[in-house]
């Protein structure tokens, strides 16, 4: 991170600087063909209905060919940006994020330019925070999309040579600085120069976002040709206006809030050189020039600056501040971490009175149950005892009257068949058919 001189496998730095825009919407340095900008002369004859001036046609055609209703919302992450300092001096940084947003329903649009800075003050994971530069559309003149043929040696006769993007703004205001709200912000000796470049960048006007060549792809060009399109150099009519939901700045930093600081606020950081003389009554705020602004030193507080007797800072102080706000840090944590226990605690004696309500209902069926068996065993008991005691009645009368039936019919039988007398039958039992014969009577 930081800046310093351009390496020496550079081959053409002055694309890394701000120039005046191109005639066309897109320019290419070095002759890149893409199908997906029109790299043709904008001052081709066309037909408006608008206009008869040639740029202004070309911009309108360029317009015209935008869905209604389209929206850019897109992230780049791990961008380079350079600019030109007040001495001429060539100027970048690295690790960027920027964020385009852009409706062309509601027409309007955001961007912000942000690094994580680690602040100093308190350890842990909270400390690494986020300070944007926010770009509001009124501010802007113009916005360019050109690419490059990448400018570096190539390591082999094989190496084909990458396209790049940059994206160069040109802003009628500086971009507002944004800050935590209501806390001192000062940077940690790690990310204390990135601070002091985004500052330096926030006292520019026209600078070069160099976009990551990685992960752009067909849709994303499309919409680096839709802002082009949107603020155009040659086009200025029905410009975007900020889209004040997404630049609310009470809905940063995890809702906690952020501040715009800077030069026109009168919140800058701490200065090692003395102040310009002042006469008159003592401001509330200190006013500080561009040229005043470029020699600031690397302490960054967002604090409205107050007079410091020995403009020292004291170590001692500031470790103490620091094992303070820790152990306020941690005895926070536990009462969160003990408040979430007593909830959970709370749901699990809700959970075991349901089960229990729930094991006392089971019981109650289990019983209820048990009892109706012995019920339903008895019943069936009672109907088989019964079932067997009508059964042995019918056998019963049945046998007796199909002895009686018999008896009657064998007496009937013996009375119908023998006409002689019963005495007469014993004796023909007991003698011989030959005699028998003879004691037949004639005639019978």
């Amino acid at each position: 991170m930081g800046y310093g001189t351009i390496p020496d496998d550079v081959i053409n730095s002055d694309e890394l600087m701000p120039s005046s825009p191109s005639s066309g919407l897109f320019y290419l340095n070095q002759g890149v063909d893409d199908d997906r900008f029109n790299f043709s002369s904008p001052f081709d004859a066309s037909s408006s209905p608008r206009t008869t001036d040639p740029e202004v046609s070309a911009e309108l055609d360029c317009y015209d060919d935008l869905e209604t209703t389209a929206i850019v919302d897109v992230s780049y992450r791990k961008n380079r940006v350079t600019w030109r300092a007040a001495n001429g001096e060539t100027r970048q940084m690295f690790d960027l994020s920027l964020d385009l947003y852009a409706n062309t329903a509601t027409n309007t649009s955001i961007f912000k330019l942000y690094s994580y800075i680690i602040r100093k003050g308190h350890k842990g994971r909270s400390n690494k925070q986020a300070v944007y530069l926010f770009i509001h559309p009124e501010n802007v003149r113009f916005i360019t999309c050109e690419t490059s043929r990448t400018s570096r040696r190539p390591k082999s006769k094989t190496h084909k040579p990458q396209t790049y993007y940059e994206l160069r703004f040109s802003l009628t205001e500086c971009p507002n600085i944004v800050v935590p709200k209501d806390r001192a912000f000062e940077s940690r000796d790690k990310t204390r120069a990135q601070l002091d470049l985004l500052q330096e960048l926030a006292s520019t006007n026209d600078f070069v976002v160099h976009l990551n060549s990685s992960g752009i792809n067909a849709s994303k060009l499309d919409d680096l040709r839709l802002l082009g399109c949107m603020f155009s150099p040659t086009f200025t009519e029905h410009r975007p206006t900020t889209d004040f939901r997404r630049a609310n700045l009470a809905t940063l930093y995890a809702g906690s809030g952020g501040e715009i600081v800077g030069m026109n606020r009168g919140v800058v950081q701490s200065i090692e050189v003395d102040p310009p003389p002042y006469v008159g009554p003592a401001p509330d705020s200190c006013m500080v020039s561009s040229e005043q602004f470029s020699s600031l030193s690397s302490k960054f507080r967002c604090e409205y600056l107050r007079s410091d007797s020995d403009g020292e800072h004291d170590d001692d102080d500031d470790e103490e501040e620091e094992e303070e706000q820790e152990e306020k840090d941690k005895s926070a944590f536990a009462n969160h971490v003990l408040l979430l226990l007593d909830n959970l605690q709370t749901h699990f004696n809700v959970v075991e009175r349901y089960f229990d309500g729930m094991e006392r209902r089971l019981h109650g069926l289990e019983n209820c149950v048990q009892q109706r068996r012995h019920e339903i065993t008895f019943a069936l008991a009672m109907a088989n005892r019964h079932y067997n005691n009508i059964n042995n009645v019918n056998s019963n009368s049945n046998s007796n009257s199909n002895s009686n039936s018999n008896s009657n019919s064998n007496s009937s039988n013996s009375t119908a068949q023998s006409p002689y007398p019963s005495y007469q039958t014993t004796v023909a039992q007991n003698t011989p058919a030959t005699q028998r014969d003879e004691m037949v009577p004639q005639g019978v």
